[in-house]
């Protein structure tokens, strides 16, 4: 993980050389409703069907380089219609079984190329929790209608062996009459995104996601998941600060 936060800092520092800064700070709060695939998930009492909580919203940019939520981007100099990027950013479940280990979410490392409306990335566990690797391949569009501006996003997800294996496997000592030993050798998801924003002033904006979620089947076998698919919705409002 060191290594890549060094490598992000010394290519933030070429690029900052070869950009013109721009910057912009929001900030605001919010809230996130989102259907459990576990119901039996005792990490941070989470074994309902969905959870409510509240949730910070803000961004900084500054030139090339944005902090957004749990994640650290970079957007490295532009080829024509090609847009590579790095990123640090925080994935993964956090799931607690009774009689199971801990899995909690980790550090990745990114790279991705966006062109045009297609997006593919790479991300790699740096923290070392899973040591898994994930490939995303997405398609976004976006639509303006005055104040209000409409995006959507399609994404097809893989996750490699250890990945899967950690947040959705059944290890040994974790087998009961009733969850069964469990080793997936991959795993995948398919999401479907809306996301409305409403300019509300130059300043003021209301946020707004719904998600849905789909799980391949390697993951909704697992004897730890409890559904093939779920919604993840998220409101807010951001006030701008320049």
């Amino acid at each position: 993980m060191k290594l890549f936060a060094l490598i992000l800092f010394l290519l933030s520092t070429l690029t900052f050389g070869q950009q013109r800064s721009k910057y912009s700070f929001s900030l605001g709060g919010g809230g996130i409703w989102k259907q459990n695939i576990r119901n039996d998930n005792q990490y941070d009492n989470s074994d309902k069907s969905s959870e409510l909580r509240a949730i910070p919203m803000g961004r900084i940019k500054v030139g090339p380089l944005q902090i957004a939520g749990p994640s650290i981007k970079l957007k490295l100099p532009r080829y024509k219609f090609i847009s590579p990027y790095i990123a640090i950013k925080r994935f993964g479940e956090r799931y607690y079984g009774p009689g199971m280990d801990w899995r909690k979410d980790s550090w990745f490392g990114e790279v991705g190329l966006n062109l045009m409306m297609f997006k593919l990335s790479y991300s790699k566990d740096i923290q070392g929790r899973s040591s898994g690797e994930t490939f995303k391949l997405s398609y976004s569009g976006r639509h303006f209608f005055g104040p209000l501006m409409l995006s959507y996003t399609l994404s097809q997800n893989f996750f490699d062996k250890e990945f899967s294996n950690y947040y959705y496997g059944v290890r040994s000592h974790e087998v009961t009459s009733t969850r069964p030993y469990y080793s997936p050798r991959n795993g995948s998801s398919t999401s479907l995104s809306i996301s409305p924003i409403w300019n509300i002033t130059k300043r003021w904006s209301l946020f707004n996601l719904v998600k849905f979620t789909y799980l391949g089947s390697k993951i909704k076998d697992s004897p730890t998941v409890a559904r093939d698919s779920y919604f993840t919705v998220i409101s807010g409002i951001t006030y701008k600060f320049y």
